[in-house]
């Protein structure tokens, strides 16, 4: 993996490696993944390229760990995050990419999505972000979806870690997006950047 990758997001193993990655997902304890999420060498690319080749216009700080244990609520119904011990700067998609799945059904997720998605592009430009436009801007949705790699460390996440009910509520929600979103194939369809 490239250091890129493991530099933005400090919860990655640092030595994850084709090998790692397939020992990791093929043992039998394990949630069983598709067979496109089961080679190594083209997630580990894939996971690279996203780090690697990030477009700026997305670009700002994020939380990095927006399940819903780092949530809290205020007297006046206000919602906060805590831990900020994973923020970095990556894509405005991370943590709503993130959040959203790990907090919504696969069902609730298709039902809701682009309404989620649409409040949060207002919101954002509403308080003084930028304006992007997912109809017409192919970038806006393109940097949406590879965003959903950011939720592969619960693919890969170690046994003991987390609960194994836990691991396999997040993975199929994962799988899902993934396979919705074709979020491997739109990651590496991109070309690369020449250097």
């Amino acid at each position: 993996m490239s250091e890129s990758a493991t530099e933005q997001l400090p919860a990655l193993p640092s030595d994850l490696t084709p090998q790692s990655w397939d020992e990791v997902v093929r043992r039998p304890s394990r949630p069983q993944l598709p067979d496109y999420l089961m080679d190594g060498a083209r997630c580990n690319e894939a996971l690279d390229r996203y780090y690697a080749e990030r477009n700026p216009r997305f670009r700002t700080l994020l939380h990095g760990d927006t399940h819903i244990g780092n949530i809290y609520f205020t007297d006046d119904n206000r919602i906060g995050f805590l831990d900020w011990s994973a923020f970095h700067f990556g894509s405005c998609f991370h943590d709503v990419v993130y959040h959203m799945t790990a907090m919504l059904s696969v069902g609730d997720r298709r039902t809701h999505e682009i309404e989620i998605l649409d409040h949060y592009l207002e919101t954002l430009h509403r308080l003084g972000g930028p304006k992007f436009d997912r109809h017409n801007d192919p970038e806006v949705m393109v940097e949406y979806k590879r965003s959903f790699m950011t939720n592969v460390i619960w693919l890969i996440c170690p046994d003991g870690l987390q609960s194994k009910e836990r691991v396999a509520t997040l993975c199929d929600r994962i799988v899902a997006t993934y396979d919705d979103h074709k979020v491997i194939d739109v990651i590496l369809g991109q070309p690369k950047p020449v250097a």
